[in-house]
């Protein structure tokens, strides 16, 4: 298989915790189809037009049924066409059998390809039913070069 070249999202800047949001931008997040993570159509008010790719942090979370329990949220580019998980910027997986109400949380810093806009689309990608909740905040962005 042929790859095509990859993309420069260039120097990381990052945004001073000061100025950072204090909430998060992305709260309880549960969509089972591809959504703006900002609101629809809503620009990244943390990163300037042109940008390229963001520094997010993450939070997820995902209360376990006692049976077969899994959970997986994907972040995309906007507007992207893929769909598969495994090409996808993935955050929170879980799947295993958990007791009743028991709570699992994952946190970290992942980095996607955003719209020049700062736009990322996330989803549950466990089906049609959202089990768990995501949230986001933008930690840094990159402006390409």
């Amino acid at each position: 298989m042929a790859f095509a070249p990859g993309v420069s999202l260039g120097p990381l800047i990052l945004i001073p915790e000061a100025s950072r949001y204090t909430t998060w931008q992305l709260s309880a997040g549960a969509a089972t189809s591809f959504t703006d993570a900002w609101g629809a159509g809503v620009a990244n008010p943390y990163t300037p037009k042109g940008v390229k790719g963001l520094l997010l942090q993450y939070l997820s979370t995902f209360t376990g049924d006692g049976v077969d329990d899994e959970s997986l949220f994907l972040l995309r580019k906007n507007g992207s066409a893929v769909t598969n998980s495994v090409a996808l910027v993935r955050c929170g997986a879980f799947r295993g059998a958990l007791t009743l109400n028991i709570t699992i949380r994952n946190s970290g810093l992942v980095v996607v390809e955003c719209d020049s806009d700062g736009i990322i689309e996330y989803i549950n990608s466990t089906g049609a039913t959202a089990i768990g909740t995501l949230y986001l905040v933008t930690h840094g962005y990159y402006m390409g070069g």
